[in-house]
């Protein structure tokens, strides 16, 4: 329940008059509650107007224009606070009443339990200290010019004595009066914003406003705690799943570890009995080499014995090896010099069969130029006599003879001339012919002296081989006759194609 615990003085100009209490006062203010609203000619009160609020819950009832929102008003105005939170004019001046040049406000601040009005020690600037706080204010008006604003002048006083805003604002802010703070300064026109506040912010405005600074300190403490639990948890919780995570991967590997670890132990085993098969095979094969050793000792004595004998008994065979070797080097060279004079010999008549074909192909050409180059002869001579009968003609034509004889004997003399070069380049390849037929009979000559000096020896060797044994040269005529019908290469007698070397 709301109790009403006001005296009200009202004065017009020089007369008051006071309400009396309905109770005695017995409560105890808390600090920086107001005890005592004095005003003076502010905005709609005329001349002083008191009013004592008590200690609990005060309510100033009235209809509209009598003055409850003034005395909002006054209590910002008196206690420093910014004009802009009343939502009514931003000039100082414009709070004094119309007609009026100066206004001033008084307010008296519960200092706590005891407290007496004016009561303690000062401190600078004539502060007190302790006790009740009287803060006066004291608003002039100074009028505008060429239809400028109304200005004003504002002074203060505390306690009695002249002060500064900064002063009085410090004073406010030691009894935790705070007009921005909704839930303890709410104006008319900031209902509106009051009702959009949040829980949250509700909540931190009404610690504001019942408790000290350091209630309100606790409270943000806490929430930055709770932020910082939050923030703990979620890490923790990271840190749990990361932590599980790493479990089920430690679970996994120490399985593959403990399998590592088993193939680790069969590789050692595996190792250690390689190396046991390797140190067996090692003894085996040491005993065999042993063994080896001695066999192969003996098998060498028996060889050297067995070798000794059998160099006294090949000793004759290989003296006759020697002889036989050196009889088939020699048997061998027979047969390349053969070969060799074979080969000659067949060279000579290829070349000279080709030197014979190449003189018979000479001789036609060298005929058919002949023919060819008598022909042209003979046709010069021709032409020779026709020039001389046409130069004749010419010389016996009269002086007026048509010009056709001459042309016919420049047309004629160049026939000739063409017919004489057609001839000596005749005449100049028959000497050419010539000088190759030449050429080749030289080189005919030449093979026959080859084949003659092949075929002496052989004639000579072969009449030898006929006086000692009948029928050699027959066969030997034979084969070469008839040398075509065999498959191979055939040599009727080997020893017509020796050559005596003066090495030998």
């Amino acid at each position: 329940m709301a109790e009403v615990d006001d005296e009200v003085v009202m004065s017009d100009d020089e007369g008051t008059y006071n309400l009396p209490n309905k109770r005695a006062r017995t409560e105890v203010y808390p600090v920086g509650t107001i005890k005592k609203i004095r005003v003076f000619d502010f905005m709609t009160y005329a001349g002083l107007v008191a009013i004592t609020p008590g200690p609990s819950l005060n309510l100033i009832l009235g209809p509209n224009g009598t003055g409850k929102s003034s005395l909002v008003c006054a209590i910002c105005v008196g206690l420093g606070g910014s004009t802009k939170l009343l939502g009514r004019a931003d000039n100082l001046a414009d709070y004094i009443r119309r007609g009026k040049k100066s206004c001033w406000i008084e307010i008296t601040l519960s200092g706590g339990c005891g407290g007496n009005a004016v009561s303690g020690s000062t401190g600078s600037r004539g502060r007190s200290t302790s006790g009740d706080q009287v803060i006066r204010r004291e608003i002039k008006s100074q009028g505008g010019r060429d239809g400028h604003a109304l200005t004003y002048d504002s002074s203060w006083m505390l306690n009695g004595r002249s002060c500064i805003a900064k002063d009085v604002k410090d004073l406010v802010l030691t009894m935790n009066i705070q007009f921005d703070n909704l839930c303890q300064f709410l104006p008319q026109d900031k209902v509106t914003e009051f009702a959009t506040m949040t829980p949250c912010q509700l909540l931190e405005a009404t610690e504001k406003a019942i408790g000290d600074a350091e209630l309100h300190g606790m409270h943000l403490k806490l929430i930055e705690l709770k932020r910082k639990y939050k923030q703990d948890k979620e890490v923790w919780e990271n840190n749990e799943r990361t932590l599980q995570k790493f479990r089920l991967e430690h679970a996994k590997q120490h399985r593959d570890y403990e399998r590592f670890e088993a193939r680790e132990g069969l590789k050692k085993e595996i190792d250690l009995l390689q190396k046991k098969i390797l140190w067996l095979r090692y003894i085996e094969c040491k005993k065999r080499l042993n063994d080896a050793k001695e066999k192969l000792a003996a098998a060498s004595a028996t060889l050297r014995a067995k070798t000794a004998e059998i160099q006294e008994d090949t000793e004759p065979l290989r003296k006759l090896e020697k002889k036989l070797i050196k009889l088939r080097e020699e048997r061998d060279k027979v047969f390349r010099n053969a070969l060799a004079l074979r080969r000659a010999w067949e060279q000579a008549s290829k070349k000279l069969d080709d030197a014979k074909v190449d003189l018979d192909q000479t001789v036609d050409k060298k005929a058919q130029l002949q023919g060819k180059s008598d022909r042209h002869k003979a046709k010069l001579a021709e032409m020779r006599r026709e020039v001389s009968q046409l130069e004749t003609d010419i010389e016996n034509a009269p002086a007026d003879a048509p010009q056709q004889l001459y042309d016919q004997k420049h047309a004629l003399r160049a026939d000739f001339e063409a017919e004489l070069t057609k001839y000596n380049a005749c005449v100049d390849e028959i000497s050419d012919l010539r000088r190759q037929m030449l050429r080749y009979e030289q080189e005919l000559s030449s093979v026959d002296r080859q084949l003659d000096q092949l075929q002496d020896p052989r004639e000579q060797r072969l009449k030898k081989m006929e006086d000692k044994r009948r029928g050699v040269s027959g066969v030997y005529h034979w084969i070469r006759q008839n040398r075509h019908r065999f498959s191979g290469d055939v040599s009727a007698a080997l020893c017509l194609h020796c050559v005596r070397q003066k090495s030998l």
